[in-house]
């Protein structure tokens, strides 16, 4: 099987199950399995560090947390599409897009809440354990663009360039580029997230202080985002040749620097084993089955007219 033909099964898997109504995409079944993954290693770690996980908590964590991501990465969408919106708001609104930073924020918002409601004082806490599996869960959702055609590259005919034939993915069907050889931008990313999960833990492993997870993730992430969005097919420069997801990445850089230089020199003492962590968040599986479904459900489900939630009239 030659690596072409590996690339263009991974850029053009677009629908996982097709319904008389409704289409599954599997890029909403990677994000689910992704939310998944991440907080079942949370719940692993968070048991090693001697926490208790209340039922209160676990629902927080498998109902709002959930939510928040989608509805987060949703408004960002809609700020990013504002002039459309105004002139068309039910068009935009039923369209299926996000924007990843949202994502970003909803999460950060959930952990400070964690951090003031459930575990007072502990916010930066529930942000570290969160960011050492982070990259993990965004190399599935990054697979899962790849699959649906979003987030694709400018045209380029190097070795590594990817064609998308699928009429149905997105790159095809709204971007034009179809039969196009193009960069491909989520295996760059895939690639990324891969380097930053490898990297945090290697560093974390050697100083397991409070905020460093936290304060590589953003730096890390922030810095690599900022250069592979040269190669996406995005919006337009929006200063200086610079677009709003890079102007977002220095951002979290900046906070990333900010975390690290006013971080305490605590250390991690973790209580148990990661195999006896792991073991006791077996238990939590219905819970983090419960969120996945929300997750499934915002980012899996599109009419049968992909890209819209409901089908619109012609």
């Amino acid at each position: 099987m030659s690596k072409q033909h590996i690339l263009d099964r991974l850029f053009n898997a677009v629908i996982m199950y097709r319904g008389k109504h409704f289409n599954l995409v599997t890029y909403g079944f990677l994000y689910a399995l992704a939310f998944f993954l991440v907080l079942q290693l949370f719940f692993t770690n968070w048991y090693r560090l001697g926490y208790s996980l209340s039922p209160a908590f676990l629902l927080f964590c498998s109902i709002v947390v959930p939510f928040s991501i989608p509805l987060g990465a949703k408004m960002l969408y809609l700020l990013y599409n504002i002039k459309r919106l105004i002139k068309k708001p039910l068009e935009v609104i039923n369209e299926t897009g996000y924007a990843f930073f949202g994502s970003f924020v909803g999460i950060a918002v959930c952990g400070l809440l964690i951090g003031r409601y459930f575990f007072p004082g502990q916010g930066i806490r529930i942000l570290d354990m969160v960011c050492l599996f982070l990259p993990l869960g965004q190399i599935l959702q990054r697979i899962g663009c790849a699959t649906y055609g979003c987030c694709y590259g400018h045209p380029y005919s190097g070795p590594l360039a990817i064609v998308y034939k699928n009429p149905e993915a997105k790159a095809f069907r709204s971007g034009g580029m179809g039969n196009t050889p193009l960069h491909p931008t989520p295996l760059y990313s895939i690639l990324k997230n891969l380097f930053i999960f490898v990297i945090i833990n290697i560093i974390f492993i050697k100083f397991p202080y409070q905020g460093v997870p936290t304060a590589l993730w953003l730096i890390l992430y922030g810095t690599l985002r900022f250069f592979v969005d040269f190669t996406r097919f995005i919006q337009p420069p929006y200063l200086l040749g610079i677009r709003i997801t890079q102007i977002l990445s220095v951002i979290m850089v900046l906070a990333g620097l900010t975390v690290l230089l006013r971080t305490e020199l605590i250390i991690y003492q973790f209580i148990f084993s990661f195999r006896e962590g792991l073991m006791n968040s077996l238990s939590y599986i219905p819970y983090t089955l419960m969120g996945s479904l929300i997750m499934l459900l915002a980012y899996g489900f599109h009419s049968k007219e992909l890209g819209h939630y409901i089908k619109t009239k012609k």
